[in-house]
C-alpha cells in the first residue's frame, strides 16, 4: 500500500489528519516543510499528497506547481487542504494544477470518503 504523504505547516494539523486517516488504515508520511517534501518524494512515492494551500515558505499551489514542474509525481493526485479559499474562487492562482481541494472544515466521514475516492483511482 502506497502512502499519503500530508504537508502542513501546523504541527496540530498534522496530528489530526494522520490520526484520522491512520485509524482507517492508510500508511500517512509527513512534513511541516515542502521543500523538505520534495526533496524526499521520488524515495516516498505517495498514492496521494494532501498539502495544505496557506504555508509561509510555500503554498499549497507552489507546492503542487513545482512537483509537476520537475516530473517529481507522477503517478498520483495532488489535492489542496484549505479553509481560506475553494479551488476556482481565486481564478489564477489555481490555474489546473491541483486535482482538487478538501475543505478543512470537514466532517470526517465526508473528509475519508474523498480520500478514498481519490487514494483508490491511483494504481498501486
Amino acid at each position: 500500500m502506497r502512502p499519503i504523504l500530508l504537508i502542513d505547516d501546523q504541527e496540530h494539523m498534522i496530528e489530526l489528519f494522520t490520526n484520522i486517516l491512520t485509524q482507517s488504515g492508510y500508511k500517512i508520511i509527513s512534513f511541516t516543510n515542502p521543500e523538505l517534501a520534495l526533496k524526499q518524494i521520488k524515495d516516498i512515492n505517495p498514492a496521494l499528497i494532501l498539502c495544505d494551500y496557506n504555508m509561509p515558505e510555500m503554498n499549497g499551489v507552489e507546492t503542487c506547481a513545482k512537483l509537476r514542474g520537475d516530473l517529481k509525481f507522477e503517478e498520483g493526485f495532488f489535492l489542496i487542504l484549505t479553509n481560506q479559499v475553494r479551488w476556482g474562487e481565486e481564478g489564477d492562482d489555481f490555474h489546473d494544477l491541483p486535482d482538487g481541494w478538501i475543505d478543512k472544515t470537514f466532517e470526517i466521514p465526508e473528509f475519508l470518503d474523498i480520500v478514498d475516492k481519490w487514494y483508490n483511482m491511483v494504481p498501486q
